[in-house]
């Protein structure tokens, strides 16, 4: 996605809509003072992804949370304005049946959509003419990251997540090879829980949190 955005492909970003959305969490994934809830556990993602795409500064939140009886997050919808007039519209919920995540990207020219778990791309641009008709592009399982065999410790359904962590961890090192900062540094994680407290924040209150 980010090497499509690169090529303008949606154009000027106006708009993004995101989400992770899982099934009910239990043991301390359901305390309070474990972090529990999905907007730590899988919501801080989507909104890393959300701020990479956007690469602006947030400046303002707005949330709607609905609480679970243990005082962990149900639900949040929320919309976040950066600056410059993009406004993100993102969901987090323990709700639903079955894992599910996206992100969209409006634009000017067109979008761009991404799923959890999916090697599909869905798009359509006015701005590139092999996608002026809505396209679908399948991602090679090799863009996600090195190659790592499939051993003992790791399920199928987590090989995914090995190869992504493999990468994440030829990243770092190479980072302090190389004298570098890394992909993602500690500042990225300070803006996802900036947000994530305005959040909180906002749905208690009942009001819009400036950043």
């Amino acid at each position: 996605m980010k090497q499509l955005l690169k090529q303008g492909i949606v154009g000027e970003i106006a708009h993004v809509t995101a989400g992770q959305l899982i099934g009910r969490m239990g043991g301390w994934l359901a305390e309070p003072k474990h972090g529990g809830g999905p907007l730590l556990y899988i919501g801080a993602h989507v909104i890393y992804k959300v701020l990479d795409v956007v690469k602006q500064k947030a400046t303002r939140v707005f949330a709607e949370v609905q609480f679970t009886e243990s005082g962990v997050d149900a639900e949040c919808l929320f919309t976040v304005r950066f600056d410059g007039g993009v406004v993100a519209q993102i969901v987090t919920s323990q709700r639903l049946g079955v894992r599910y995540g996206w992100i969209d990207v409006l634009g000017s020219a067109g979008r761009v959509r991404s799923e959890w778990e999916s090697n599909s791309l869905a798009v359509h641009s006015q701005a590139i003419d092999a996608y002026k008709e809505p396209t679908i592009i399948e991602v090679s399982e090799d863009a996600t990251g090195p190659r790592v065999a499939l051993g003992t410790m790791a399920s199928v359904s987590g090989f995914k997540y090995v190869r992504a962590w493999a990468a994440e961890f030829m990243d770092f090192i190479a980072a302090i090879k190389e004298d570098r900062e890394p992909s993602v540094t500690g500042e990225d994680g300070v803006r996802v829980l900036e947000i994530t407290d305005a959040v909180m924040e906002s749905g208690k209150t009942g009001k819009l949190v400036n950043l």
